[in-house]
């Protein structure tokens, strides 16, 4: 189980494309007030190419449990966009399961236009680009990479 963050969030040097940290800041749970509680939790601002109109926000939590992380995601989609979509006949989350393979990060995956949320083990991670000015693939480029620093951290803790 990850425990740390600083041991699985970005570095300049990681960052798959050419991005300046412009902000970092701790952030709650997305289903604060109510249950799960995140142990920790970070929000890092990036600009893509040191262009401030080409921003990615990198939100990472951290649960006590992988089965908490789940239901932080699962609860949570609603919280972290207003946005929702109708499907068969309710209204639901913009953030719908991701179908394409391409697309799938950790043990379950979430997506809504150029942004991806997905659990791996007992972290949510949230990659957001609000302003559809980065590319889809660089928005995945910089999932894989958070998902290789926590397959790597796991390994090494097992």
């Amino acid at each position: 189980m990850i425990e740390h963050l600083d041991s699985i969030q970005l570095t300049d040097d990681e960052m798959p494309v050419p991005a300046r940290l412009s902000s970092s800041r701790p952030i709650l749970s997305p289903t604060s007030p109510a249950e799960p509680e995140c142990l920790a939790g970070f929000c890092d601002r990036w600009w893509i190419d040191n262009r401030p109109g080409k921003n990615v926000a990198i939100h990472y939590w951290i649960f006590d449990s992988p089965k908490d992380a789940d239901l932080a995601a699962v609860k949570g989609r609603r919280y972290i966009s207003a946005r929702s979509i109708y499907i068969d006949g309710k209204w639901e989350s913009v953030y719908q399961p991701e179908t394409e393979l391409e697309g799938m990060f950790g043990d379950k995956t979430f997506s809504w236009q150029n942004n991806i949320l997905f659990v791996k083990s007992n972290v949510l991670v949230l990659v957001s680009e609000p302003g559809q000015q980065v590319e889809l693939e660089t928005i995945r480029s910089i999932a894989r990479k958070i998902e290789a620093k926590l397959d790597a951290v796991l390994k090494k803790d097992s």
